[in-house]
Order: structure tokens, then sequence, then C-alpha cells
């Protein structure tokens, strides 16, 4: 199920950001909200390194490279949609 974005209530899709940027914006793509312990954590160590979810290579250990992939798969697909 896929959920709106919303700022102070009001619907992403219908702000006057949006609307101006409209031509711009080839599509939406809606994060989940994650466990900062575990997911969350592993997806803010990946930015703070800045790196991507194709360059994980050895800076992380197996468990937050896995769930890495996890995170990265429904956006992978929500992206294709897009494309």
């Amino acid at each position: 199920m896929r959920k709106s974005v919303t700022d102070a209530g009001e619907v992403f899709e219908r702000t006057r950001l949006y609307e101006r940027n409209r031509a711009r914006i080839a599509g939406l793509v809606c994060l989940e909200r994650l466990n900062p312990d575990t997911f969350g954590g592993n997806l803010r160590d990946m930015l703070a390194r800045q790196t991507t979810f194709a360059d994980q290579s050895l800076e992380f250990r197996i468990v937050a490279r896995q769930r890495l992939r996890q995170v990265w798969r429904p956006i992978r697909d929500e992206i294709a949609l897009i494309a």
C-alpha cells in the first residue's frame, strides 16, 4: 500500500513546490519508515559514508549488507515502474 508524503498535513502532490516542478519530475518514490536501530541505522551509515547501494564492498559487515539489499529492493522496484 502506497502512503502519501505530507507536509503540514498537505499531500506533497498538491503543494505549490510540486505543481511548479511537475514537468521536471519523472515520478515519486515513497520510502518506508525504517527501524533506526537496524535497517534505518544501516541506511544512515551508508549515506554518511557517501556510498550507494551498489557500493557496499567490505565497509559493512555481512548483516548490514544484507539489510541494505532488503532496503534497496522495493526502492529499485518503484524506480523501475517510473522508468
